[in-house]
């Protein structure tokens, strides 16, 4: 196993090591540009899945137990700045909401997604970059989806 203190060591040497060799958590300390919770029990959560992995971004999928992921797994994504987009169930968005709020964070956008494919907005949101970049997948991943559902963006 390569420690922090080896892998700074070997470096400090000139040795360089190839990215491949490196175990995929010494990357932890790169940002990525948002984190992702896809409820992959639901159509839009498979396909949020698919398109934040292709992003290259971490991704975790609540079960239904949204308090028991962000308690465990994903307690650091709360704690830090990077945006968190997700598609889960009803219940699951205002867990998320009252998680975000108490980590000091908020719910920027929301939106349901119905069996028609209709949208109801939920939350009105901030008109920057990020948003819009973020809010972009949400409605690619949301376009064919007749399960229904809620598509949401937490930030800072």
């Amino acid at each position: 196993m390569i420690t922090r203190r080896r892998l700074i060591g070997t470096m400090g040497g000139g040795a360089v090591l190839s990215a491949v060799t490196l175990p995929e958590g010494l990357f932890a300390a790169v940002r990525p540009p948002f984190r992702a919770v896809c409820d992959r029990r639901l159509e839009g959560g498979r396909s949020l899945h698919d398109a934040a992995r292709a992003a290259g971004c971490d991704v975790a999928d609540p079960q239904g137990e949204m308090v028991r992921l962000f308690h465990g797994d994903c307690a650091a994504w709360l704690a830090s700045d990077v945006p968190v987009v997700g598609y889960t169930s009803w219940s699951d968005y205002h867990m998320m909401g009252e998680l975000a709020r108490s980590a000091g964070r908020r719910m920027t956008q929301g939106a349901m997604i119905g069996r028609d494919r209709d949208s109801r907005e939920l939350v009105l949101g901030r008109d920057n970059r990020m948003t819009l970049r973020m809010r972009g997948l949400l409605d690619q991943s949301c376009a064919g989806c007749t399960q229904g559902g809620i598509a949401w963006i937490v930030e800072s």
